[in-house]
């Protein structure tokens, strides 16, 4: 029965905060996208570019490596900053229906 409740309350205040809630699983879905070019391009530079030691190709792979860890940097602040927006508003909301003094009114519909 507590599990229960606990899914209720969760999807209670996901509904209410949707926007930081989807916001940062968007960001998230997108940072998790980007953790897929690394392997292939450095599989690439492996087994094409140091045999044929095309330094041109090389440089333009590292430069794709590190534009694509800048963007997972920027895609992990964004999605950690709106989950925290989201706990922040949802810890706030459980601490005011908390209070001994307002949960006679919450709880009396």
């Amino acid at each position: 029965m507590g599990i229960v409740n606990s899914i209720t309350f969760l999807v209670t205040n996901v509904r209410l905060y949707k926007k930081p809630f989807l916001s940062g699983a968007i960001f998230l879905i997108c940072l998790s996208f980007l953790s897929l070019p690394a392997p292939y391009l450095l599989k690439v530079v492996v087994d094409s570019v140091l045999p044929a030691k095309d330094v041109k190709l090389l440089n333009l792979i590292i430069i794709a490596l590190l534009g694509v860890q800048v963007a997972r940097i920027g895609f992990s602040y964004s999605s950690n900053y709106y989950f925290e927006v989201f706990n922040q508003e949802a810890l706030t909301r459980i601490k005011k229906c908390n209070d001994p003094r307002k949960s006679r009114h919450i709880f009396s519909i």
